[in-house]
């Protein structure tokens, strides 16, 4: 799937009708794989290109807890550049595809990374692959840390990324267990242009 990607308000009627359909969120794209994911059958596949938003921040902690709980990921696919995937299309987006399976056992997650969107069906091997492509398997702690209460979703492209990753890990307090608040200053009038 395709989803669109349009921010929804907190009162819009979007937010009303996924609401009642027990799915938080905060822009439709992360509303209709959820609930194509709740409409999947035991085992079902889904298979989508959808913003890399939704790996983290608070806004779409709701929307990671009904993809992990629902299903494993199997798949991920990151791009080198948020202007490839749709340059066609003049967007720039930073895109992920994911693979995900309805109840299936999580276990270690393929991710994959290539420059750009220039993916064909290999003749010899009957697969789908793109140039220039790398192939990791990752334990699935090392990309949602089982400590971690966001349930940030990690992709490392590379071995390099992933050391960076697993360093940060080591930090586990926040902002208010450490009694500091941040402040982005007032609003300006002028820069409201």
């Amino acid at each position: 799937m395709n989803p669109p990607y349009k921010k929804i308000s907190s009162s819009s009627e979007h937010r009303r009708a996924l609401r009642a359909s027990g799915v938080e969120t905060v822009n439709l794209y992360a509303g209709f794989v959820a609930l194509a994911l709740k409409q999947l059958e035991h085992e079902g596949e889904l298979v989508a290109i959808i913003p890399r938003s939704f790996c983290n921040g608070p806004y779409y902690l709701p929307f990671r807890e009904i993809l992990l709980k629902e299903s494993a990921i199997k798949h991920i696919h990151i791009f080198d550049s948020r202007n490839n995937a749709f340059y066609d299309d003049k967007v720039l987006q930073e895109n992920v595809i994911i693979h995900l399976v309805k109840g299936a056992k999580q276990q270690d997650v393929t991710i994959t990374s290539s420059p750009a969107a220039d993916f064909y069906i290999e003749e010899e091997s009957n697969t789908v692959t793109v140039d220039d492509m790398t192939i990791r398997s990752v334990a699935f702690e090392r990309i949602v840390n089982p400590l971690d209460k966001q349930k940030f979703i990690h992709i490392a492209a590379n071995e390099r990324d992933q050391a960076v990753i697993d360093k940060l890990n080591t930090f586990n307090n926040t902002l208010d267990s450490l009694d500091i608040q941040v402040s982005t200053g007032p609003v300006v009038d002028f820069r409201l242009k």
